[in-house]
């Protein structure tokens, strides 16, 4: 797998609430078929570091398995892949859930897009949309 890294200073976030600005490293990585965008900077890194247990094994099996438009399976699929006992997975899909670093829409699992994205970048806009509240979109004309 070859890994690319994208200048520093490329890249920087807003914060809307404050209007910090944040740099941010944006990794590529490229296997066979595989492509995958990771937005690395201190907000994910310090709630990464809150979780317990297998969360943090959850999540990365999550990131590797992860297909199109960020979909991953239900913690029974997962349990059986990691061979670990479903209800570990299922809380540790619990603290991904409250941590934001995935989200359950209609039934399906989704890595958040914020943190990772699988797909191009018309869906990742779309679902970017999604997770933006009415209140907070900016009107242009």
């Amino acid at each position: 797998m070859k890994r690319y890294r994208l200048r520093d200073s490329d890249w920087q976030l807003v914060n809307k609430q404050t209007g910090e600005l944040a740099d941010v490293d944006i990794t590529i990585y490229r296997g066979a078929s595989k492509f995958m965008k990771l937005w690395q900077n201190t907000s994910w890194d310090s709630q990464i570091s809150k979780l317990q247990g297998n969360s943090v094994k959850v999540l990365w099996k999550l990131v590797h398995i992860a297909t199109w438009n960020n979909q991953v399976p239900g913690p029974s699929a997962i349990a059986t892949m990691m061979g670990m006992r479903q209800p570990h997975v299922s809380k540790a899909y619990k603290e991904l859930i409250n941590t934001d670093f995935l989200q359950r829409i209609n039934g399906a699992y989704r890595l958040n897009p914020y943190f990772c994205w699988k797909g191009n970048d018309e869906q990742y806009q779309a679902a970017c949309r999604e997770l933006i509240p009415p209140s907070h979109l900016l009107l242009t004309m």
